[in-house]
């Protein structure tokens, strides 16, 4: 079997690979780089950009901010959540900040 490759043809301005069900976008992994949002994967389009190498997949939020911002940082799930600091993690949840 061949493995499905998705691949941006445009190498001078690389664009995010976007998933969508129905009308509704449920994935984004945002291009290779050297800084934010470089290689990191967000669940939509909304709130702040995200931190480099940062996995943001909650599912709302109510302002620009809570988002996975800091370089390396992740949030599995949820919802209503911050992550500013290199090499946090979040599992699920809601309105839980941590800081190291």
């Amino acid at each position: 079997a061949q493995p499905l490759v998705i691949a941006t043809t445009n190498t001078a301005d690389p664009q995010p690979v976007q998933f969508w069900a129905g009308n509704q976008q449920v994935l984004q992994l945002n291009p290779a780089g050297t800084k934010a949002p470089a290689w990191s994967i967000q669940r939509d389009t909304g709130g702040d950009r995200r931190g480099h190498y940062a996995v943001d997949l909650q599912a709302a939020r109510d302002t620009a901010t809570q988002v996975a911002s800091g370089d390396y940082s992740v949030i599995g799930g949820g919802r209503l959540q911050h992550r500013q600091r290199r090499l946090q993690h979040h599992r699920r949840g809601r309105l839980q900040h941590r800081q190291r």
